[in-house]
């Protein structure tokens, strides 16, 4: 278990990110409470790189549909993902910095949304000194309903080939990223499970290890054009830096899939 991230983290809105549980994979879960734009309690789910250096790589994804409330409204259909670095150096010390995409598929004018698009901001989280209790578990969805997607990918310079997951009646994802050397690593995170819209909302997030050997959090967000059978993504990578070269923290690719099969 990763200590460094297990624990409660507020950030400059007063939203807080309550990581329960963090496995030896790098994989974590918890829930994020915001009242900022929406008000109440969601799923998070993520990956970090546990290492040794003074900076640690982190990527989380969180559905905007509350467990703690039945009144709807368009953010319900909505992902987020959150890629950057959790800092263990001077002159900051036990701090994320992670660049937020907002992956909104549809209108929603209450908090500016006047489009689909995946609409970004640098959020910083500090550690608070509240401490959960142990043991605490959270599970989401239900084994019911299952769907499987598998993806080819339309971009040739990728260093991904493929994606394949499932997804349960609350969109929580789970599958694997193959990359082009037919290694795959595991990924989770969410989609929209019942997408009003023609565009399907999702973020996902996985570990890998990049083009010059090192470790990377990677978080996808973006939509699945159910008309086209095709998606558009936006790949966030995080690595290891210092505090000081903090810029080159999160390099943002696109990507373009092709869905190749749907089935219940």
């Amino acid at each position: 278990m990763n200590m460094n991230l297990v624990g409660k983290w507020g950030n400059q809105y007063g939203s807080v990110l309550e990581i329960h549980d963090c496995d030896a994979d790098g994989s974590f879960r918890g829930i994020y409470r915001s009242d900022t734009g929406a008000s109440g309690i969601y799923p998070m789910n993520g990956y970090a790189h546990g290492g040794t250096g003074a900076s640690q790589p982190i990527s989380l994804s969180v559905f905007w549909r509350p467990t703690d409330s039945q009144v709807f409204d368009p953010s319900w259909h909505w992902m987020s993902v959150m890629t950057g670095t959790l800092f263990l150096d001077e002159p900051i010390t036990g701090q994320q910095q992670l660049l937020h995409g907002l992956v909104a598929s549809s209108l929603h004018e209450a908090v500016d949304i006047y489009g689909p698009g995946i609409y970004t901001e640098s959020l910083t989280f500090s550690p608070l000194s509240e401490r959960l209790p142990g043991g605490q578990s959270f599970a989401f969805g239900t084994a019911e309903n299952k769907v499987s997607v598998e993806w080819l990918n339309a971009c040739p310079d990728s260093p991904f080939r493929a994606l394949s997951y499932t997804y349960d009646d609350a969109g929580l994802v789970t599958g694997a990223l193959t990359q082009q050397d037919l290694t795959s690593v595991r990924v989770q995170g969410f989609t929209d499970p019942n997408p009003r819209e023609r565009l399907q909302s999702i973020a996902l997030t996985a570990l890998v290890t990049d083009r010059n050997g090192r470790a990377c959090a990677i978080g996808m967000g973006g939509f699945i054009d159910r008309q086209s059978n095709t998606a558009k993504i936006e790949r966030f990578s995080s690595s290891a830096v210092s505090y000081t070269n903090r810029y080159s923290g999160v390099a943002v690719t696109h990507e373009r899939f092709a869905v190749t099969s749907s089935l219940l």
